[in-house]
């Protein structure tokens, strides 16, 4: 990210999390209850199958950036994803004004905080969700309560690569769609702080806190709070 000054965003539906980009069955019944489209003439059965089409095109067009939205630093979260790395501290205000206009993709950027439900027990605020969020493009902002420790807030990029394709057959992305996209920004902007993972020694730090400036970007480096043997 540094020497490129590109945040990577990995395409939805190639995340860990099997429930990423997804609609519960109940929810999915009910947005087609919801939402009808001509239902004297659409068996719903089918009208759940067409939900699930714009679902994958949607999974299949969706770039996800990732960012831990805490005070606190969290062991497992380093062991998960930096365990040997640095972690990079903004806010949510430079995140989105560090951003840059071009791009090399037709994009479209949006941030939001993740809502963490039990897709297995679908309750009445999880319909809710759905529904005050206009339906599927919600689904790329829902994940697992397995996963709410993360407290994620999370950069969405749509970037159809296919659409314009004349060899593109509808429901077949791959070879299509990129596995991830870069989006452009502004680093002396966005990074205000890096922190060091508890396993990082301090000769590291002080090795990244002069590469930092030599790059010129005015930010501090230090150790993590943690400590671990």
């Amino acid at each position: 990210m540094v020497l490129n000054s590109s945040l990577y965003c990995h395409r939805i539906n190639l995340l860990e999390d099997a429930f990423e980009g997804t609609v519960p069955d109940k929810v999915a019944e009910y947005l087609t209850y919801l939402y009808p489209y001509a239902p004297d003439v659409v068996p719903a059965e089918k009208q759940l199958e067409s939900l699930r089409r714009r679902l994958g095109y949607i999974n299949a067009t969706t770039y996800v950036n990732s960012w831990c939205m805490r005070e606190d630093e969290d062991v497992l979260l380093w062991r998960m994803y930096a365990e040997n790395g640095f972690a990079i501290r903004s806010t949510v205000g430079e995140l989105v004004e560090s951003l840059r206009t071009e791009h090399e993709y037709d994009v479209l950027l949006t941030a939001l905080r993740v809502k963490y439900v039990d897709m297995k027990n679908v309750n009445a605020e999880t319909v809710k969700h759905f529904i005050d969020s206009e339906g599927l493009g919600s689904a790329c902002f829902v994940k697992h309560v397995a996963y709410q420790n993360e407290n994620e807030i999370r950069l969405l990029a749509h970037c159809d690569c296919c659409s314009s394709d004349s060899s593109f057959v509808p429901g077949n992305y791959e070879g299509f769609q990129p596995s991830c996209v870069q989006i452009p920004v502004d680093t002396r902007v966005l990074i205000k702080d890096v922190v060091a993972s508890p396993r990082i020694p301090q000769w590291q730090t002080d090795t990244m806190g002069n590469f930092l400036q030599r790059l010129g970007l005015d930010c501090t480096i230090r150790q993590s709070d943690c400590i671990v043997r």
